[in-house]
């Protein structure tokens, strides 16, 4: 990779830049800082938008990257992948959306560009990761290093992950024992939003399994023996998220079908129910309609007694249909 000292991109794209003091803690740079850097100063890790004006060039003229590299930092969709470059490494990760009214599978790309110098994150929207370990830097008990800042990055970026992931789980829970008691129609739509967010959150986090699952395997001189044990584990967090998504597609699943079984069953006994009453009723409704059409030569027309007898006789129509109905097993 080659050396200059070309001008950082100006304007917003900075977001920070910190040269690692090895013991945990840093010192901030402004652009000129940045520009006067070099490898003696320490490590330096620079976190801008990859959006800005400027930045790609940067990229190229003060980082020294190809423009194959430049190009999966800055673009605009990307998925999670990790690749080596000599003693460089490319990784683009996908980080939980801080916003609160955002999805949470709403995920946000996270890019990165290291090697045993220096180390450039990118983003566009906004992300906690990367300042909460400046923060840590500020108070000296960040990362001492290139392996060290790449551990934590990737254990930042997941740990959100996971709380999301057992959430998900939980709710599938939740559903599973509200089935039984609840409205239908409520819990149908419970399910769609639960399926909806695991599909979502599991669309990113399959090909971040593999990207995680591959760092420890890079051959970069810098990355440590423990770091690389450490992404082994999150290689393997990773698969266990996409295991409890997976499992709760299903239940999600299962239980929108149970559920949709109910609501079958229920209508249908509903429409039994009608299906008996009509048939009971549809004689005596015959009855009335025949004793009621106004001719002449209607029997009992002149009987005070009429009434009663034809209420007494519909009674005993009705009671013989179910008794029949009952003999037959049909109620």
């Amino acid at each position: 990779m080659k050396e200059t000292t070309e001008h950082p991109p100006e304007g917003d794209g900075l977001i920070f830049a910190v040269v690692l003091d090895g013991e945990g803690g840093a010192v901030d740079l402004d652009w000129e800082g940045l520009r006067r850097w070099s490898p003696a100063d320490g490590y330096l890790w620079a976190h801008l938008d990859y959006r800005a004006p400027g930045v790609s060039e940067w990229l190229s003229t003060g980082v020294g990257l190809d423009k194959a590299s430049i190009g999966a930092l800055c673009a605009d969709a990307t998925r999670p992948r990790a690749r080596a470059r000599d003693e460089g490494l490319l990784l683009n990760l996908r980080a939980i959306n801080p916003l609160k009214r955002a999805d949470p599978d709403e995920m946000v790309s996270l890019r990165v560009w290291m090697d045993g110098e220096r180390a450039v994150s990118l983003r566009h929207r906004r992300l906690g990761v990367p300042l909460e370990l400046r923060q840590e830097l500020q108070e000296g008990r960040g990362p001492r290093g290139a392996s060290s800042l790449l551990a934590e990055l990737c254990g930042g970026v997941l740990d959100p992950v996971s709380d999301l992931v057992t959430g998900i789980d939980d709710e599938a829970d939740g559903i599973e024992e509200q089935v039984l008691v609840a409205e239908g129609y409520e819990l149908r739509a419970q399910i769609g939003d639960l399926r909806r967010r695991a599909i979502g959150l599991r669309r990113f986090l399959a090909p971040q399994r593999d990207a995680l699952g591959h760092l420890d395997a890079l051959p970069v001189h810098w990355l440590e023996d423990e770091d690389r044990l450490m992404l082994r584990e999150y290689g393997d967090r990773v698969l266990r998220f996409v295991e409890e998504l997976d499992a709760a597609r299903d239940r999600a699943a299962v239980t929108q079908e149970e559920l949709s079984a109910r609501l079958s069953e229920s209508m249908n006994r509903t429409m039994y129910v009608l299906s008996i009453v009509t048939a009971i009723f549809l004689p005596l409704g015959l009855l009335t309609g025949l004793l009621g059409i106004n001719v002449g030569g209607m029997p009992g027309v002149e009987s005070e007694t009429a009434f009663e007898t034809v209420c007494v006789l519909m009674l005993l129509m009705a009671l013989v249909l179910w008794l029949l109905f009952r003999r037959k097993r049909l109620i």
